[in-house]
């Protein structure tokens, strides 16, 4: 039986490796951004298991299955954000030592896509992207489960 693993979603920038903050549970859905206790207060609490990231402590309506949903050529930036799992949809790896976790999806061709995950901190939200381009408003970043 697969092990599965359970936390946070601790968000650091690649630049660092410093703490930007944890995801927050977004009560209306959506959009994932970084907890700011005076709007959401709550983290996000996942379990991971067989490559997906399931949310145990939801404050919004299904799917609870965090992610993004790409198009077939999974080009385009992608919101991360509570998803159903399917076809072009983020599955995760997870390193158990670091906790680190990368996203992945499958293109219709059978090829794989790894795309960076990006935050805004002016609209406090987080995506998926294949590039970043300069001048920004986005960062590079990386997601661990954290305890």
């Amino acid at each position: 039986m697969p092990q599965s693993y359970s936390g946070r979603l601790e968000v650091r920038w690649a630049t660092n490796g410093s703490v930007a903050g944890y995801v927050a549970n977004n009560p209306t859905g959506g959009s994932f951004g970084l907890n700011d206790p005076m709007l959401f207060g709550d983290d996000l609490y996942v379990e991971y298991m067989d490559s997906v990231l399931m949310v145990v402590n939801p404050e919004f309506a299904p799917p609870h299955f965090v992610g993004g949903s790409a198009g077939p050529d999974c080009s385009s930036k992608v919101q991360f954000a509570n998803v159903e799992p399917g076809p072009f949809t983020a599955f995760w790896t997870l390193n158990p030592l670091s906790g680190a976790l990368n996203a992945t999806w499958i293109k219709h061709d059978g090829s794989e896509n790894k795309p960076s995950l990006a935050y805004n901190p002016a609209e406090n939200v987080l995506s998926f992207t294949g590039h970043f381009t300069s001048p920004s408003t986005e960062y590079p970043v990386y997601i661990y489960l954290s305890d």
